[in-house]
């Protein structure tokens, strides 16, 4: 199939459609807020479908053409190949709490103001406080740092099973670690007058629903 070639051109936005006042402007935002969540929800859903079905083969490239001009085209969908499995972490918590009771010589004491006690451990180091009344001001932790989960990683991807940083295996193995691969997201190329065309469909719902794969209304005269 032979496509015509677009080119493409940008256009300033319809005086018409921007606001006059204040209320309308945030009105209008807060409408532009909805439709965004509302369609990164519905996008989500689509992928995931897609993805449970099979309908997406990976390293697939799709064209989407007009339906009321199958010579024109209106987008290009292209399907990413999944990346090599590794480990990656599911359930921090877990792992930390594993790590912290396992190996703790891993772990690193962290300092931290005890909530809401700010203006008092100011007031306190002004006066050069005495360890008990900073111990009262201040909570220490034992967090796991970052490079300690990355070798944990590592390891597994290469021992292609999960194994804690003394050998750890199989039962023993910390928690909240998991073998996947990761799942590109499919990219769309929308053609340089896309919106154009997208918009001249709307107007018909017979092309529109024949984009979709939607079928046609019964026409009453046949009941």
């Amino acid at each position: 199939m032979t496509h015509s070639p677009q080119v493409a051109t940008t256009a300033p936005p319809s005086p018409s459609v921007l606001p006059a006042d204040g209320q309308t402007a945030a009105t209008m935002l807060a409408l532009h807020k909805l439709l965004t969540e509302r369609l990164a929800g519905a996008r989500t859903s689509l992928i995931e479908h897609a993805r449970t079905e099979r309908l997406l083969r990976p390293g697939a490239r799709f064209v989407v053409d007009n339906p009321a001009d199958p010579d024109r085209e209106l987008a290009t969908v292209t399907v990413p190949k999944p990346s090599a499995p590794k480990h990656t972490v599911t359930d921090e918590p877990a792992l930390h709490d594993w790590i912290r009771e396992h190996h703790d010589d891993l772990c690193r004491d962290h300092d931290q103001l005890a909530p809401g006690r700010t203006a008092d451990v100011i007031a306190a180091l002004r006066d050069y406080a005495p360890d008990d009344v900073v111990a009262d001001l201040v909570h220490t932790s034992r967090t796991v740092p970052g490079w300690a989960v990355e070798d944990i990683l590592r390891a597994s991807d290469e021992a292609g099973q999960v194994v804690g940083p003394g050998g750890e295996i199989d039962d023993d193995a910390p928690p909240g670690i998991a073998y996947r691969s990761r799942q590109g997201v499919p990219s769309v190329k929308l053609a340089a007058d896309a919106t154009e065309q997208f918009t001249a469909l709307a107007d018909d719902p017979g092309h529109l629903g024949a984009l979709l794969a939607i079928p046609a209304p019964a026409d009453p005269a046949d009941n």
